[in-house]
């Protein structure tokens, strides 16, 4: 795990951005980011136009097998419609033809940042209390967030994604 600095954003290089960007790519699919379906469509689109180009006029099923396993979010493909996800993904990626790598990386960045655990590692963990009590930990470069299991509520019935409620 590489620890992200969000006070360094300005000086970033290209390669650090692309680095970020392939990271929070495993920390969707392992649904450590929260989205809802539209949003993981779209960014998958983006990481297709990233890793492929501009969108063919069929999607192949080596293509749509390798950018729902690394880039859509597991819990979701696992109670999603395949022939609509695939036609939905298709539709998205082919919009954003002619967008070159750079600009596919700010974007996913721009959407990505809004989150404010972006960039945290978060892990599952315990707490030794009498109840042995299910928390999160986010370790960012200012604080390390104790977030309880209970706070993580599904915002969707049919899409088991955890939205984290923090209160202030």
């Amino acid at each position: 795990m590489r620890h992200y600095w969000r006070h360094l954003i300005n000086n970033e290089t290209a390669m650090e951005r692309s680095f970020l960007v392939w990271r929070m790519a495993e920390e969707l699919v392992c649904g450590r980011i929260p989205t809802s379906p539209q949003l993981a469509e779209q960014l998958a689109a983006l990481y297709a136009q990233l890793s492929y180009g501009d969108a063919t006029a069929q999607l192949t099923d080596e293509q749509f097998d390798f950018i729902t396993k690394q880039f859509y979010p597991a819990k979701m493909l696992d109670v999603a419609c395949l022939k609509s996800l695939r036609s939905s993904l298709h539709s998205s990626w082919s919009e954003l033809a002619g967008m070159g790598e750079a600009d596919a990386i700010r974007v996913i960045l721009q959407v990505l940042r809004k989150w404010p655990l972006f960039g945290c590692h978060l892990q599952a963990a315990g707490m030794r209390t009498s109840n042995e009590r299910r928390v999160f930990i986010a370790l960012s470069d200012t604080a390390v967030h104790v977030i309880d299991y209970r706070q993580f509520v599904s915002f969707n019935r049919y899409f088991p994604t955890f939205y984290p409620v923090i209160p202030r």
